[in-house]
């Protein structure tokens, strides 16, 4: 009895982690980021420390979900100089 009680305890307490991650650049190679709240509050966490440190063009960065976990990923691209 006391196992099925504690196993009806333990499912009632489990709840999916709802952590995300952000990313904002000024689009000179400034990142900042915030990570382990919600969607948005990391986003509007890394827009005001971006604006912060970086001034006011900052913007954020657009993300990939990950497969291996609930954090984003920004997208980047590398361009090559012909």
């Amino acid at each position: 009895m006391r196992l099925v009680l504690s196993l009806i305890l333990a499912a009632l307490t489990v709840q999916p982690a709802k952590a995300g991650s952000a990313v904002a650049s000024d689009g000179n190679g400034h990142l900042s980021i915030s990570f382990g709240h919600s969607k948005e509050v990391d986003k509007r966490s890394a827009l005001e420390l971006g604006r912060r440190l970086h001034g006011t063009n900052v913007r954020p960065m657009p993300t990939v979900r990950s497969e291996s976990g609930p954090y984003h990923h920004p997208i980047t691209a590398r361009s090559r100089a012909a």
